[in-house]
């Protein structure tokens, strides 16, 4: 479905991802992993056309995203839950799940589209009313996350979604990725720091490092290497 090939991304005149290529099939969950400051933010926003490449190329379901605008993105079926979260904190929980249905297909759909994430989300159905800035983390991890399905994307990319959240609301927003990916067939590039949840979920998984792949196997192989769990995943 996605295909990143040798892709290279600078700041200014500092190059912070080099040759990255990845892909991403059809109805898989794939984990991206590295440590702190390795140039997975980076990567997504490249994806979705926040940042710009210099060389290198992106396609979707074999369509290049050259020269598409950030905001058309979510219109060609990508939508992506930012590190962070980044909901309006002075908008409603249900205000904020409507910004993911602004296209006019996705608007379309709305109504249905919210009845099966409240229904898949009964805390979120709970807060509706409630400003999005008076939630705790959890709960606003749960919106954003409603929020970027309200688009009916087929590729969902997640930057951090364990980010300040206590161990038991990660496990519960991992098995809701998988629960998309098994039930949903939704496709997953997810960027983590928790390398051990990842790649519990993940089919597959690559491994970057200062810009660079140096890795990429099956998740099953990744999770049981000790050379990789030790020089890579920190565990």
């Amino acid at each position: 479905m996605l295909q990143v090939d040798s892709i290279n991304v600078y700041y200014g005149d500092v190059q912070v991802l080099y040759n990255v290529s990845l892909q991403v099939g059809c109805q898989e969950i794939v984990a991206l992993l590295g440590s702190n400051g390795a140039g997975k933010t980076t990567t997504l926003k490249t994806i979705t056309g926040l940042l710009k490449k210099q060389t290198g190329n992106i396609s979707l379901q074999g369509k290049t995203l050259e020269k598409m605008p950030a905001y058309q993105m979510v219109s060609h079926g990508i939508a992506m839950v930012p590190e962070g979260r980044k909901l309006f904190p002075n908008m409603t929980v249900r205000e904020n799940l409507m910004i993911g249905a602004f296209h006019p297909e996705a608007f379309a759909r709305a109504k249905e589209s919210m009845a099966w994430i409240l229904d898949m989300f009964p805390r979120v159905n709970e807060r509706l009313n409630q400003l999005a800035g008076t939630l705790s983390g959890g709960e606003q991890q749960m919106v954003a996350i409603s929020r970027a399905l309200m688009s009916r994307p087929r590729l969902l990319l997640l930057d951090e979604p364990s980010l300040g959240l206590a161990p038991n609301l990660v496990e519960q927003i991992f098995d809701t990725i998988q629960e998309l990916n098994i039930k949903q067939g939704l496709t997953v590039l997810v960027v983590e720091q928790n390398a051990q949840m990842a790649l519990q979920i993940a089919h597959r998984a690559y491994v970057l490092e200062n810009g660079e792949i140096v890795l990429s196997d099956n998740a099953d192989q990744l999770l049981n290497s000790e050379k990789v769990r030790e020089a890579y995943l920190g565990l």
